[in-house]
């Protein structure tokens, strides 16, 4: 969260970004089937970027320990 990779995060192919980092994460531990595995697919990477937005919230709580 101190990073801000969910604040600075745009749908992007492009490597190196907050967005490939997002994908990653979202890869490595949230979407065990790799229903939206595919780097290359807008779509996926929208719904990616789009579920962090919508956990941020809750991870910041988390973060913050509540």
């Amino acid at each position: 969260m101190e990073e801000k990779f969910i604040e600075k995060a745009v749908n992007t192919v492009n490597t190196g970004t907050p967005m490939e980092y997002l994908f990653d994460v979202y890869e490595e531990f949230i979407d065990a089937q790799g229903e939206f595995e595919d780097w290359n697919c807008f779509k996926c990477r929208q719904n990616i970027l789009d579920n962090f937005r919508k956990m941020q919230p809750f991870l910041i709580e988390l973060e913050n320990g509540k």
